[in-house]
C-alpha cells in the first residue's frame, strides 16, 4: 500500500523521476504538456480538494491566467449552484478544454459529481489536495475581502464546519491498465475513488511547483 503524505504525488506516467518534498515519498511527475495559444489541449477533469482559505481558488485562478485557451476554472462561489458547475465543466470539455473544479470537494460523494462526469466524457480525472493546517485556512479566510459565501467574521465556524467533514482521497495503489490500445494507470483510492493522478501540497513552494508542472513543458 502506497502511504499518504504531504508532496505525495501519484500520476501517469514512468514514475520515480523528479524529487520528493518528503523522505520516502513515491513520487512521480504530473503529466507535462508544452502549450501555446495554438497548441490543441488534450481535455481532462482536475479535481481540486480542500478546505476554505487552504489555496485552491489561487491555484485555480493561476492556471487559467498562464493558459487561458487550456484551462477554464469552475468555481461554485462565482456560478451559485452544483448544476451550474456540471454545466459548464462539460461544456468546457466539449471545447477541448481542461476544467479545473474549484470546490472544497470534500468527500467521496461530492468528488464522484466530477470523475462521473468525466467518465461520461472519455477523459482522465487528476485530483489535487490542499493539506494546509485548519488555523491556516481560517486566518486566510479572516483576512479576505468581499468572498462571495465565507465572510470575515464566519470563517473559524464555516472552516471548522468543514474540516469535521473532511474526508480527502486516500491513495492506496497505482495499477497498470490496458484500455483502447493503450497502456495507462489509475490510482485506486480507498472506498472506491479512482483517478489518473493524484497529489497532496502542503506548502506554497509545493503549490507554486505544482503550478509551473501544469503550465510548462
Amino acid at each position: 500500500n502506497l502511504g499518504r503524505s504531504a508532496g505525495h504525488r501519484l500520476s501517469e506516467g514512468d514514475g520515480g523521476s523528479g524529487g520528493g518534498s518528503g523522505s520516502g515519498s513515491v513520487v512521480a511527475n504530473v503529466p507535462r504538456q508544452p502549450m501555446t495559444p495554438h497548441s490543441p489541449s488534450k481535455p481532462f477533469v482536475l479535481v481540486l480538494v480542500g478546505l476554505p482559505g487552504s489555496g485552491k481558488s489561487t491555484f485555480s485562478i493561476k492556471l487559467e491566467n498562464a493558459m487561458p485557451w487550456k484551462y477554464t476554472r469552475v468555481n461554485q462561489d462565482k456560478l451559485g449552484n452544483r448544476k451550474a458547475c456540471e454545466q459548464l465543466t462539460r461544456d468546457v470539455l466539449s471545447m477541448g478544454k481542461v476544467a479545473v473544479i474549484d470546490r472544497s470537494n470534500f468527500d467521496a460523494q461530492q468528488r464522484q459529481n466530477w470523475s462521473g462526469i468525466a467518465k461520461e466524457a472519455g477523459v482522465p480525472c487528476d485530483c489535487v489536495v490542499f493539506s494546509f493546517q485548519k488555523d491556516v485556512c481560517v486566518r486566510r479566510c479572516e483576512q479576505r475581502r468581499n468572498h462571495e459565501t465565507v465572510k470575515a467574521h464566519m470563517a473559524r465556524e464555516v472552516v471548522n464546519r468543514m474540516a469535521s467533514q473532511f474526508r480527502p482521497p486516500v491513495p492506496l495503489e497505482k495499477k497498470g491498465i490496458f484500455n483502447n490500445g493503450k497502456h495507462h494507470y489509475i490510482v485506486k483510492c480507498k472506498g472506491g475513488e479512482e483517478y489518473r493522478s493524484v497529489q497532496y501540497v502542503s506548502s506554497i513552494t509545493e503549490v507554486d511547483e505544482l503550478v509551473m508542472r501544469f503550465t510548462t513543458g
